[in-house]
């Protein structure tokens, strides 16, 4: 069994929001603003028909990853250590790893 847990977080350029736009003359829609720090947190339960090393690797390894994925990954295998999946669209620190 693997759970995984991933803490996100969305970071805005300069650190702050940027400010929401004016909705048009006559119109109540308000447009969304960025977030910044904390916005969730996932929490997954699976269970998957292969031996543990081999989906440890599938998670830990760039080529395994960028094969699957179809895209460019990075991984620094180390607690505290980042990764980029997705050619950057997905990133993260490593806090544990079991």
């Amino acid at each position: 069994m693997l759970i995984f847990v991933a803490k996100m977080t969305r970071d805005v350029p300069g650190g702050s929001p940027a400010p929401a736009s004016p909705a048009p003359t006559g119109t109540t829609e308000k447009k969304p603003t960025p977030a910044t720090g904390p916005t969730g947190e996932v929490k997954l339960q699976e269970t998957f028909r292969c031996s543990p090393a081999d989906l440890y690797a599938a998670l830990l390894e760039a080529p395994r990853i960028a094969a699957y994925t179809q895209a460019q990954a990075r991984v620094d295998r180390s607690v505290g250590g980042t990764f980029e999946i997705l050619g950057g669209s997905i990133t993260g620190t490593f806090v544990e790893l079991v």
